[in-house]
């Protein structure tokens, strides 16, 4: 990307960027009256993997993306072990978790092109490399690991002291 474009992408302009990556079995619609783009994939993380059934949604332009993987269920392939660095897990259906709402990581002004769909590509790598060896090696973090303190400061978990 060139530059950090401030100005949120229409959702139609998104769709269209997102249409000409030609993705295997790619569909996708601007739906709810207009306020929400809905894009259904399929994707191979790397030869030899499973194929993963993904969906993107941006809910108006401006709004933080979800990504989702619908099939195969994330949850059952890794024996009922929650995977990690996902938001829920819900009928089969793993929302990820792809970056820090908030850090400047995504913004409105980016294509979902250019930035959720490869990030949803490497988190599917690093899912399929720790299902071989338990170890997570795609980084990132989970704030709400930490409690919450008062004005939204996070502290450090506090060790019980048992005498």
């Amino acid at each position: 990307m060139i530059g950090r474009p401030t100005t949120a992408r229409t959702l139609a302009a998104q769709l269209h960027h997102l249409n000409s990556l030609g993705l295997a079995n790619a569909i996708g619609a601007v739906i709810d009256r207009g306020g929400k783009l809905r894009f259904d994939f399929n994707v191979q993380p790397f030869v030899g993997a499973r194929e993963y059934q993904c969906r993107i949604e941006l809910p108006r332009a401006g709004h933080n993306p979800d990504a989702y993987v619908l099939w195969p269920d994330l949850k059952a392939l890794a024996d009922g072990q929650f995977p990690p660095h996902i938001y829920d897990h819900n009928a089969g259906r793993t929302k990820l978790c792809l970056f820090m709402p908030g850090g400047g990581e995504w913004r409105a002004g980016f294509w979902l092109s250019e930035t959720i769909v490869p990030w949803t590509i490497d988190w599917l790598r690093y899912y399929e490399i720790w299902l071989v060896d338990g170890t997570w090696h795609g980084g990132g973090e989970h704030p709400d690991t930490e409690p919450r303190r008062r004005y939204g400061i996070r502290g450090k978990r506090s060790q019980s002291r048992l005498t």
